[in-house]
């Protein structure tokens, strides 16, 4: 009930109390503001409900009410019974903090949804957080595509040891043109007569004026990985090249012969369970080619190299004979070369013989049946390597490579011996530098040129070096060096028949991973007439060998599709 409601009911049970002469006087009562149940009972208790004698006294002596007042009391009464009937009761308000409670469930609950939304849809990851997973993902995932769209039409089979593989040939990758940027080249061109080399192997000498030009060039799968590190020119001008090739957990050795357009003749390739490399070749008068490198074995628990020298027939590579040399430390062949009788020397070094933590080892082999003759090992008390070896016309043998210092640095090292290894004289360079020859060749005149590198401070990486000396290394002619903000390495050496010298090697820019092979010719003042690089071949230059036709064979490897690749590059004027 009302406010308004009440104070009217009040006023007509007033009003007819007062009526009621013979009714008792009650006080006056003035009701609180109470709801319809508290009303009710109070009014009940305190009005409606008088004494039984009361309201017996009072019907007795009762007198009839005026009609106006009659009237008037009726009125007013069914008007008070109206608005007693019963109402809708308002709702109570309800309380605010079950509404904020409320709210909170609501709002935490919507953020609920949201977040298990976002979590499973695949634009938040590209659009926010995963952004950069995402795009590492789909480009291995395209490097895998190409991988197996390669390896499918390369179509690569196994090779089996020692066999002849004419029926399963490498795969000759083309790499995309041009493959040669020249540098610097002269604009006159001049000619001059071949030098012939004598002796029973001869080969005419190119002169290369100018920058040449790509013939042909071939990649050769031979395994997961591989690398070319040898090669020689037979005289009808096909190739032999020699390298390693990596198993799933070791490295095998491998040989290939080419046709003169680098087609594939055969292959061999020879291992065991430990790493095997051929570092040399060279083809003897009396029929063959030799081949050099290391041959490992396992000696109580670790992998140790040794001096591997080995003969293969020409025709179908089959294994001739085969020489193994070392103890129970590292050993490993490098270089060799072939006396006028046909007789072989090998150069290498040792850590299983000699006096110091590793020495020059060389060896004099009979061709024929690889009976050794005589092997002296040279060096200080420290460590000493032999990487190039040639022999003079007079059958002398020249050496070079590196021997630590005093300083604890490497030094450059020539050295002279005669026929029978007896040291004629010894000279070493680079002093304070650090310096190693990686290559050696002999000049017309008999000078010596030698190539490697030379690093001329501690904030420095190596520099290409190329010096040249007089016949008994007593006089320096001239050396050039020369290299960019990275490493710099020259690693073989070819003549040309104007007296010039070709240099190639290998360049890595500074902090990276990844080398470029070079090509560079110096007249016989140590002037450069040209250089270029060898585009599309980011690797390294390791032989380089003349032709009788006045071409150029290089080999090497290169990084291609995630794997290295060993290369064979024909160039010509």
């Amino acid at each position: 009930m009302n406010p308004k409601t009440q104070e009217i009911t009040t006023t007509l049970i007033r009003q007819w109390f007062l009526s009621q002469p013979d009714l008792p006087r009650m006080r006056e009562y003035i009701s609180p503001r109470v709801d319809n149940l508290s009303l009710k009972t109070e009014v009940t208790k305190q009005t409606l409900s008088p004494k039984p004698s009361a309201l017996s006294k009072s019907k007795k002596t009762s007198e009839p009410l005026p009609i106006a007042n009659a009237e008037i009391n009726q009125r007013l009464i069914k008007q008070a019974e109206k608005e007693i009937k019963p109402t809708k009761t308002t709702p109570r308000r309800p309380n605010n903090d079950a509404i904020n409670i409320q709210n909170q469930k609501a709002v935490k609950t919507e953020k609920t949804k949201s977040a298990l939304i976002n979590k499973f849809n695949p634009l938040f990851y590209l659009t926010k957080r995963y952004v950069l997973m995402s795009l590492l993902i789909i480009l291995i995932g395209l490097l895998i595509v190409l991988i197996n769209f390669y390896k499918t039409r390369t179509g690569e089979q196994p090779v089996p040891h020692n066999v002849n593989t004419s029926s399963k040939r490498p795969i000759e990758l083309p790499i995309p043109k041009p493959l040669v940027t020249p540098e610097n080249t002269p604009n006159n061109r001049s000619i001059h007569n071949d030098l012939i080399k004598t002796g029973e192997l001869k080969a005419i000498l190119p002169t290369f004026t100018l920058s040449p030009k790509t013939l042909w060039h071939r990649f050769y799968h031979v395994g997961e990985n591989n690398g070319a590190n040898a090669l020689c020119v037979m005289p009808d001008n096909s190739l032999i090249v020699g390298g390693w090739t990596q198993k799933p957990e070791h490295l095998d050795a491998f040989v290939l012969k080419l046709d003169q357009k680098g087609k594939v003749l055969w292959q061999q390739t020879f291992g065991g369970e430990r790493d095997d490399s051929v570092r040399g070749l060279h083809i003897v008068p009396n029929g063959g080619v030799i081949g050099v490198g290391y041959k490992s074995y396992l000696y109580v628990g670790e992998q140790e190299k040794d001096f591997w020298v080995f003969k293969l027939k020409t025709e179908t590579g089959a294994m001739l004979w085969k020489k193994i040399f070392g103890g129970r430390q590292n050993d490993s062949a490098i270089a060799l070369d072939v006396f006028s009788n046909g007789d072989i020397i090998v150069a290498g070094w040792t850590d299983s013989q000699g006096m110091g933590k590793a020495d020059g080892w060389l060896f004099r082999l009979n061709s024929q049946n690889g009976q050794t003759l005589w092997q002296k090992t040279f060096g200080s008390t420290e460590a000493d390597v032999i990487r190039a070896v040639q022999i003079t016309s007079d059958d002398h043998i020249l050496m070079a490579g590196g021997t630590q210092s005093p300083y604890s640095h490497w030094n450059a090292w020539l050295l002279k011996l005669n026929s029978q290894g007896r040291k004629i004289w010894e000279k070493t360079y680079g002093g304070q530098y650090e310096a190693q020859a990686h290559a050696l060749q002999i000049m017309p005149e008999g000078d010596l040129v030698v190539a490697g590198y030379m690093k001329k401070s501690a904030s420095r990486d190596q520099d290409v070096w190329i010096a040249r000396f007089n016949s008994d290394g007593s006089q320096q002619r001239w050396q050039e060096i020369w290299g960019s903000t990275g490493l710099d390495r020259a690693n073989t050496l070819q003549l040309t028949s104007d007296d010039g010298i070709l240099v190639g090697g290998e360049s890595h820019l500074k902090r990276s991973k990844e080398s470029t092979a070079w090509l560079l010719k110096l007249d016989d003042r140590g002037q450069e007439s040209w250089k270029q690089t060898i585009a599309g071949l980011k690797g390294k230059a390791y032989a380089l060998q003349t032709t009788s036709h006045g071409e150029l064979v290089m080999t090497g490897y290169s990084q291609l599709f995630g794997e290295k690749r060993g290369w064979v590059l024909k160039l010509g004027e």
